[in-house]
């Protein structure tokens, strides 16, 4: 579920479908990324081959037993590469 969008190219953030008046403070730059429940997925095109590059952030309760905490954001990163995967 993606709580909120930010694109950096106008400073623009979208929460629950809705543009926001909160702009961010940063220079421009042709980056979306997608704030989720559990992690942030960013996208942005290669400065120098034609692709895009994709990167993902994942995290665990801070109370999670260490073990806990690496399973659980290895299986986070698991289904969102997956899902990256089907799309292409």
């Amino acid at each position: 579920r993606v709580l909120s969008l930010i694109d950096y190219s106008d400073g623009r953030i979208v929460e629950n479908g809705v543009v926001s008046d909160t702009r961010i403070e940063l220079p421009r730059s042709n980056v979306l990324q997608l704030k989720l429940d559990s992690a942030v997925f960013t996208v942005r095109p290669s400065g120098t081959e034609p692709k895009i590059k994709y990167y993902a952030s994942c995290w665990a309760d801070v109370s999670c037993e260490p073990s806990l905490a690496r399973k659980t954001v290895s299986e986070r990163i698991a289904a969102i590469k997956s899902e990256i995967d089907a799309m292409g």
